[in-house]
C-alpha cells in the first residue's frame, strides 16, 4: 500500500531525501511536531526544505529514507550497510551537529546547528548517532508511543502502571488507547521492556526531562553491554554516521513469561442454535472487509487538525526494525470470555452479493487525538522477529563486495538490505521475511549496475542478476527498477521473471551470473572471498585500476 506525505505531494515529481530532523517543536495547542530536512533527489542541488512533521510520524522518519510523491520506498542503495559491536550505550560523549565533518555528511556550507548526537569508540570505529535516531529505535515503534514520548506521565496512560522490575512472570494491561492491531508479540515485548525494566524506563522518561524547552534532542541512553549494531550509514576513513538503526543486541527483558490483555482481546461466546463452526472467534481477528471500497493508498496529513480516535484506525505494515533480546520470552495473550447473543447472518455472503468496490485514497493523521479531529489516525507496524542475526548466504556476496571495493577504488559500491514483498511462499525463509541484497556500481560517465541476490537457505540454486542500465540513471528509477525485479521473482515462485526482464528491456539489460560465489558455506573461509571478487569484477567488466589487497 502507498504511503504519501501530504506535504510533498505536489513538490514535481523527483523523490525527496530525509537529510536530518532539527529538533521538536509544539504549537499552541500542545501538539507536538519533529522537524524533518529534506532535500530533493538526483539533483546536485543542496537546498534543503523543512515540513514539520507530527511527532506520530517520527517512527518512520529515519535520515537516508526516500519519500516519493506517492509513496515511501523501501531501498536505499546511496548507503552502506555495517555492523559494529558497542561495549557499553551508556558510555558515550555527547556532541552536536556542528561537530559532523563536512566530507561524512554534507549540509551545504550552512550552520549545522544544535542538534545532539552520540560519539562511541571502538579498537577500529569511531560511530556518530543522532540522538534522536536512537530514541527512535530504542522507543519509537507506533505512532501512540511516539506521541506519548514528550508528555509527562502520557506512557501509563497506554497500560494499566506495575511495579518496576525483573519478575519470572508478568502481565500487562493495555488500555483501549493503545491500537489492539497494534499488539504484536515483538511489540509486546519491547513495550514490557520500555515501560518495566528500571533502566529503559528512566531513559524513556529522560527525553522529555532532558529535551522539553531545548533547541535540541537529548536523553540518557540505558546501559546495554556488548551491544552489535546493525546500521545503515555513511563512511569517511574510520568514522561512520549511522542514518538509520536496523538492529540492536544488549537489551535483557524483564521476565521469563509474558502475558498481555487488552480491553478488546475476548472471546464471545455464541448461543448454541447457531452454527458450532461459527462460534468462538476472538474479537481482534475479525476485520471487517464488507465496505464498498477498496483502500489504494493512505496520504498523511500535517497533523494540524489532530486524529479522531482509533475506532477507524489504518495500521501500514512497513518492518524496519529487528527485535531482539538476551533470550526467549514467553509471550501469551489474556483473552476475556464474554457471553453473545445469534450472530448475524454471515458477512462472507453479503460481500459476495455487494456490487464492485471503488478504489480511493484514504486520508489520514499522525497527528495526537482530538475531539474535534475529522481525519482517521494512522497506525505503523515496525517490528520483525529477530532470528536472522546475520547476513547468512548473503555474506558471501557482501565479502566479494568489499574486496572489489578495495582493488577498484575508482569504482564505487553501494550495498543495501531490503525484504521480499509479502504474500507468497517465497516471501519468507523459516517462517522470517526472505532478504534481498542490493549492490549499486557507479562509475563515473558510465552507467549503473545493480547485482541481486537473496537468501537462499539450502533451496534450490539462483543465479546472481544483473541489471545493465543502458545510460545513467537517477536512484529513483534504480531503485524502482530494482523493486520491481525483486517482485518479480516473488510472483514467479523464485525464478527471475521473464516477463519483468522484458518490461526493464528498454531501461536495461538483465543478465544471470550461474553459480558464481560457489559453494556458499564458503563465504568465511580464508581464499575465496578475493576468487569470487575477481570472477565478478572480470563478468561485469569493470575495468578500473585495480590497486593491491591488504589481505
Amino acid at each position: 500500500m502507498k504511503v504519501t506525505i501530504a506535504q510533498l505531494r505536489d513538490r514535481g515529481e523527483k523523490p525527496f531525501e530525509l537529510h536530518w530532523i532539527a529538533g521538536f517543536t509544539c504549537n499552541e495547542r500542545d501538539f507536538w511536531y519533529a522537524r524533518p530536512v529534506f532535500r530533493q533527489v538526483g539533483t546536485s542541488s543542496m537546498r534543503f526544505e523543512m515540513y514539520a512533521q507530527p511527532i506520530g510520524m517520527l517512527p518512520v522518519l529515519a535520515p537516508g529514507r526516500v519519500f516519493g510523491g506517492d509513496e515511501m520506498f523501501s531501498l536505499h542503495p546511496e548507503y552502506d550497510v555495517t555492523t559494529v559491536t558497542i561495549s557499553d550505550l551508556s558510555a558515550y560523549e555527547e556532541i552536536t551537529s556542528a561537530d559532523i565533518p563536512d566530507g561524512l555528511y554534507s549540509f551545504g556550507g550552512r550552520d549545522c546547528g544544535v542538534q545532539r548526537l552520540f560519539r562511541y569508540r571502538t579498537d577500529h570505529w569511531e560511530v556518530l548517532i543522532p540522538t534522536i535516531e536512537l530514541i527512535r529505535y530504542l522507543f519509537l515503534h507506533n505512532r501512540s508511543l511516539a506521541n506519548a514520548l514528550m508528555r509527562p506521565g502520557a506512557l501509563n496512560l497506554l497500560f494499566r502502571p506495575e511495579l518496576l522490575g525483573y519478575r519470572n512472570e508478568m502481565e500487562i494491561h493495555f488500555t483501549s488507547a493503545m491500537p489492539l492491531r497494534c499488539l504484536s508479540r515483538e511489540f509486546v515485548r519491547e513495550f514490557a521492556w520500555l515501560a518495566l525494566d528500571p533502566d529503559a524506563r528512566r531513559s524513556w522518561d529522560s527525553v522529555q526531562l532532558q529535551s522539553r524547552g531545548r533547541p535540541y534532542v537529548t536523553f540518557k541512553p540505558p546501559v546495554l553491554k556488548n551491544s552489535t549494531w546493525t546500521f545503515r550509514g555513511v563512511q569517511q576513513g574510520n568514522r561512520w554516521l549511522v542514518l538509520e538503526l536496523l538492529r540492536l543486541t544488549g537489551k535483557c527483558p524483564p521476565c521469563e513469561k509474558l502475558r498481555y490483555g487488552h480491553p478488546s482481546l475476548k472471546r464471545i461466546l455464541r448461543n448454541a442454535e447457531e452454527d458450532p463452526n461459527e462460534a468462538g472467534d476472538l474479537s481482534d481477528d475479525a476485520d471487517d472487509q464488507s465496505g464498498t471500497h477498496i483502500t489504494d493508498g493512505i496520504e498523511v496529513d500535517d497533523g494540524q487538525g489532530g486524529a479522531k480516535s482509533n475506532h477507524d484506525l489504518k495500521v501500514i505494515n512497513l518492518p524496519s526494525k529487528q527485535s531482539e533480546f538476551a533470550h526467549e520470552v514467553e509471550v501469551s495473550k489474556i483473552v476475556k470470555e464474554v457471553s453473545g447473543g445469534l450472530r448475524a447472518k454471515s458477512k462472507r455472503r453479503r460481500i459476495e452479493n455487494s456490487p464492485e468496490r471503488a478504489h480511493e485514497i484514504i486520508t489520514s493523521s499522525a497527528g495526537e487525538l482530538s475531539n474535534i479531529a475529522k481525519l482517521p489516525p494512522i497506525e505503523f507496524r515496525l517490528l520483525m522477529p529477530a532470528n536472522w542475526d546475520s547476513l547468512g548466504d548473503l555474506a558471501a556476496l557482501s565479502n566479494a563486495v568489499h574486496r572489489m571495493a578495495n582493488r577498484l577504488p575508482a569504482i564505487q559500491f553501494a550495498m543495501s538490505l531490503c525484504r521480499l514483498k509479502e504474500g507468497r511462499s517465497f516471501s519468507t525463509v523459516n517462517r522470517n521475511p526472505r532478504l534481498a541484497l542490493m549492490v549499486v556500481i557507479t562509475q563515473e560517465f558510465r552507467p549503473p549496475i545493480v547485482l541481486l541476490d537473496v537468501q537462499r537457505a539450502g533451496e534450490v540454486a539462483l543465479s546472481l542478476m544483473a541489471l545493465r542500465f543502458k545510460q545513467v540513471q537517477t536512484a529513483e528509477l534504480i531503485e524502482h527498477s530494482a523493486k520491481m525485479m525483486l517482485d518479480g521473482l516473488v510472483e514467479a515462485s523464485g525464478h527471475w521473471n521473464r516477463e519483468t526482464e522484458a518490461m526493464l528491456s528498454d531501461k536495461c539489460s538483465c543478465e544471470r551470473f550461474p553459480k558464481a560465489l560457489s559453494p556458499r558455506d564458503k563465504a568465511d573461509s580464508c581464499g575465496y572471498a578475493p576468487r569470487w571478487a575477481a570472477i565478478l569484477a572480470r563478468r561485469l567488466r569493470l575495468d578500473a585500476n585495480p590497486t593491491s589487497e591488504s589481505q
